[in-house]
């Protein structure tokens, strides 16, 4: 499961998920969410775009 959020209640659920995405908008980001993604992206809708191109996804967690 992938998760996105970008406030203090959604740290719990981020650190649970197998993808967590944290979405630094305009109103930014709590800094405990942020330490507990995977991933940050600028919107829900470029985060999106992971599962339509799974490749970026594997260029961005890799080693």
């Amino acid at each position: 499961m992938a998760a996105l959020g970008n406030g203090r209640n959604d740290i719990l659920m981020l650190r649970e998920s197998v993808l967590g995405i944290g979405i630094l908008h305009r109103e930014g980001i709590c800094t405990q969410t942020l330490m507990s993604t995977d991933i940050v992206c600028t919107s829900p809708l470029d985060a999106l775009t992971y599962f339509r191109e799974p490749k970026r996804l594997i260029a961005t967690l890799r080693r």
